[in-house]
């Protein structure tokens, strides 16, 4: 009952019709998420992050009335999607692990922290072999964003999760993974020859 609850307001939250019933479709998802099914969570926040569902819509009514100032609504849903996202992760939803961190990395609902965000792609990645999150972490390592300030980029880590990523062989994120793994090769082929090219100029000076 739970999963038809959950397929059923998925289907109407996502439907092509002009007609969306997102009354019903958060009522639905809400009966679900109440039984801890992490798909209708996962779906749940997705509506509040995307600002799908108006600020003052209850499970099973819904009022016409809403907060006049647009940005009240945002913050509303914001918070109330980071708060499902960390739900749905608890309850091993990768993909709800890996939105939490995209909140934590451009600062969505969640004060802006990398560290936090590179926590939640290391746990998707690793727990659940989710290749956008293994994108995420090459990209933070090689840009040192959650990492310490000092610190360097580190371009090793970065090859070792886009290749990790690109590895996985799914459609469109693999590939950009295999770009950027490309990318950071061609980048230590260069170095290794600019090493090469003045090493053996310092020796025919020596000679």
């Amino acid at each position: 009952i739970d999963w038809a609850q959950m397929s059923g307001g998925s289907d109407l939250a996502y439907s092509e019709s002009r007609h969306k019933d997102f009354k019903e479709a958060t009522r639905l998802l809400t009966l679900a998420a109440k039984s801890d099914v992490k798909e209708a969570i996962h779906h749940l926040a997705l509506l509040y992050e995307y600002d799908i569902i108006p600020y003052n819509i209850q499970a099973g009514s819904m009022s016409k009335e809403r907060n006049p100032e647009k940005h009240n609504q945002q913050y509303h849903n914001m918070k109330k999607a980071a708060d499902l996202y960390k739900q749905g992760s608890a309850l091993g939803s990768a993909e709800s692990t890996y939105n939490l961190g995209l909140m934590f990395a451009y600062g969505r609902g969640l004060q802006q922290n990398f560290i936090a965000a590179t926590d939640m792609f290391r746990k998707a990645a690793v727990i659940h072999n989710h290749a956008p999150s293994m994108r995420y972490l090459g990209i933070l390592a090689v840009s040192t964003y959650g990492f310490e300030e000092e610190s360097s980029p580190d371009y090793k880590k970065g090859l070792f999760w886009f290749s990790k990523c690109a590895a996985l062989h799914e459609e469109n994120i693999s590939n950009l993974c295999w770009n950027d793994k490309n990318q950071l090769e061609k980048m230590f082929q260069y170095a290794n020859e600019e090493k090469t090219r003045k090493i053996d100029i310092l020796r025919s000076r020596n000679k």
